[in-house]
């Protein structure tokens, strides 16, 4: 069995990209409390409001493997960070850390974090048919609730058009285990005073136990597109960091 909690600051694992030599930013949709510790009842220190832009200084991700079993269910041989393969055979289970369908899955293993198929997991949601798709190599039996299976919460990240003058475009997310964490994220923000900083929540656990319209942030330009990254595909970039 894998840990109850993994603590890192490299949020990579949990399917994040974030260079904070390129001064990464976020700002605010709504008016978000920024706590003095990565949780939410520690003391607030300081609120975002509207339309603030801040700057992201550091991050935090407490990851929950075991809420993410999932049994191998056919003979695959996987690649860690480092490109060192680990060969799995049918029955043995590994944790899924972060799922998103456009690129590999993240998954625990013996101690080590590697790297599975885009579509090599069949998850509980009867609106994805893996059943095209001749490479399923496990099958997820791990924790999911109704909004993972249904599609009715209407959650959608803002991101830029080609034109800056233009609106904003927005990415819908229609299913839960689409971009799936088993993992508590913070981001360690500092304020535009320079002097207040803070922690503010990323994504919960689960993406399905969050069920407001919208989330709390939104990347403003390209730069911060290249900086801090949620994960999906971009005009065709992969924001997966693992196979450099």
């Amino acid at each position: 069995m894998p840990p109850l909690v993994i603590e890192t600051d490299d949020v990579k694992y949990a399917g994040i990209m974030l260079k904070l030599d390129k001064n990464p930013t976020i700002t605010a949709r709504q008016e978000t409390a920024i706590h003095k510790e990565p949780s939410p009842n520690s003391p607030v220190v300081g609120t975002m409001q509207r339309n603030d832009k801040v700057s992201i200084v550091g991050a935090k991700a407490y990851i929950y493997p075991r809420m993410g079993k999932t049994r191998i269910i056919k003979d695959v041989t996987l690649k860690d960070e480092f490109g060192n393969e680990k060969s799995l055979k049918y029955g043995d289970v590994v944790y899924l850390i972060s799922c998103d369908v456009p690129s590999d899955y993240v998954v625990w293993y013996k101690g080590a974090f590697l790297e599975l198929p885009a579509y090599g997991v069949k998850m509980p949601n009867p609106y994805i048919d893996v059943t095209p798709y001749k490479e399923i190599y496990a099958e997820y039996e791990g924790y999911t609730n109704k909004q993972d299976v249904e599609a009715d919460f209407e959650m959608y990240i803002e991101y830029p058009n080609d034109d800056p003058h233009t609106p904003m475009s927005t990415w819908k997310l229609v299913y839960g285990d689409e971009f799936r964490r088993n993992a508590d994220i913070w981001l360690y923000v500092e304020l535009p005073d320079k002097v207040t900083r803070g922690w503010v929540q990323l994504l919960n656990a689960h993406l399905g136990s969050k069920t407001y319209k919208q989330i709390w942030w939104r990347q403003l330009s390209v730069e911060d597109l290249d900086v801090f990254y949620l994960g999906f595909d971009y005009e065709g970039f992969n924001y997966w960091k693992f196979k450099n």
